[in-house]
């Protein structure tokens, strides 16, 4: 059928879709009209062709998708989304294993932080065990200096005859401590830079023992410094590693997370297919029933005793409809010409509309039917093609003519 539309509006394409009809018909339209002197039979013949093309091809003059196409699209449909299906499927079995190893990897960076940590207690201690010995040193150094300043002060007290009427630095400052004596001796050389406190330090200063005991003093504090500066850097590295490991840790926590959330998106698609699943079934009970209808019909309409006429259908009621267009489409290959092959071309063609109402594939039904010729022993069963008129059938609808039988079977 739709072939012959094609034809009828010099559409050579093998697959015709419906906006190569559409430009088709436009083109011979501004040919044929009769506004522009065309032949009215010819544009009303090009119209009607026109039309039906647009139904065949899924698009009545409502906009709707034929039956056919509509099954087509659920196909490709449910092979997209199960094709996006498996990829999700195959990425959440890769996911698995990388879960497996990124938990891994979380637990050997906890490890690690916690060796960290120790690390840095470790070095903390150390740190402030430096400082404490620094302090010992510092305070080793405050009184050696306290020690010589004592021993100078007192040889000059004794050797100078003016200082014995002069009250004691020393005897002035009983019970003050180191600090604050260090503190008094260096207010009192301020003061007074020729004085006996003075003098008695500089003494100090310039003393052999004390500035080599000053000088080891010195040794130590520089060591203990050194240490307790490299103590701090490797503490800073200690925290920098330890900051790395946490963000990592909280890059593969947040990888763990939106991983469940993948089987969410492949329950959701497995939820999608079994809808779109469901919704071929639907449609594809309604093609196959339409199927049952025509071929019935077509049957019906050869007007041959039911022993001498095969039916396709026979003991086929159980099967699923995906199982019956399975045996259709290989009944079809074997048997190109046959009522089955027939009745499958009229329900693609015509299978979304009313099939009592379509007179187009009442008509095809009857023609088919009426140009089959059995011969049964001396009996010829071939009856003249004829075109009909829904007044026609109206009339024989309830009659045992052909007409009749198929109308009925249609219903």
């Amino acid at each position: 059928m739709l072939s012959r539309y094609c034809t009828i509006l010099e559409l050579t394409e093998e697959q015709p879709n419906s906006k190569a009809i559409e430009r088709a018909y436009k083109k011979l339209a501004m040919r044929h009209h009769p506004d522009r002197g065309g032949d009215p039979e010819k544009f009303k013949l090009i119209s009607e062709a026109y039309q039906e093309a647009k139904k065949i091809m899924g698009e009545n003059e409502g906009g709707a998708k034929s039956l056919d196409a509509t099954i087509n699209e659920y196909v490709m449909k449910i092979k997209d989304e199960t094709d996006i299906l498996k990829e999700l499927q195959i990425s959440y079995l890769n996911d698995q294993a990388k879960m497996e190893t990124l938990r891994n990897n979380i637990n050997d960076l906890r490890k690690e932080s916690r060796q960290l940590d120790e690390k840095m207690f470790l070095l903390q201690g150390k740190r402030e065990q430096l400082g404490r010995n620094i302090q010992l040193c510092l305070d080793k150094r405050r009184n050696i200096q306290i020690d010589f300043f004592k021993l100078k002060y007192t040889e000059l007290k004794r050797k100078s005859f003016m200082d014995r009427f002069i009250k004691n630095f020393l005897e002035k400052n009983i019970g003050v401590s180191p600090n604050q004596l260090l503190e008094k001796i260096q207010q009192r050389i301020n003061a007074n830079p020729n004085s006996t406190v003075a003098k008695s330090w500089k003494l100090v200063t310039l003393d052999a023992a004390y500035l080599c005991a000053d000088a080891e003093i010195e040794k130590e504090i520089i060591s203990h410094t050194d240490a307790k500066t490299q103590i701090k850097k490797d503490e800073i590295k200690a925290k920098e590693l330890k900051k790395n490991i946490e963000e990592k840790i909280i890059d593969i926590e947040k990888t763990l997370y939106s991983l469940p959330q993948l089987l969410v998106v492949i329950n959701n698609k497995e939820a999608e297919i079994k809808k779109l699943k469901f919704q071929y079934e639907e449609k594809l009970s309604v093609k196959i029933n339409t199927f049952k209808k025509i071929y019935a019909a077509l049957r019906e309409g050869q007007w041959a005793p039911s022993l001498f006429k095969t039916n396709f259908l026979a003991g086929k009621e159980q099967l699923s409809s995906t199982a019956l267009l399975e045996q259709i489409k290989e009944h079809i290959k074997k048997s190109p010409k046959s009522r089955v092959e027939k009745a499958y071309q009229l329900t693609n063609e015509h299978g979304h509309l009313s099939l009592t109402q379509n007179l187009i594939l009442f008509k095809e039904i009857y023609n088919w039917s009426a140009s089959q010729i059995k011969i049964f022993g001396n009996y010829t069963f071939n009856h003249t093609v004829t075109e009909l008129n829904e007044d026609q059938i109206n009339k024989e609808k309830n009659n045992n003519s052909r007409i009749g039988c198929i109308y009925r079977t249609l219903r």
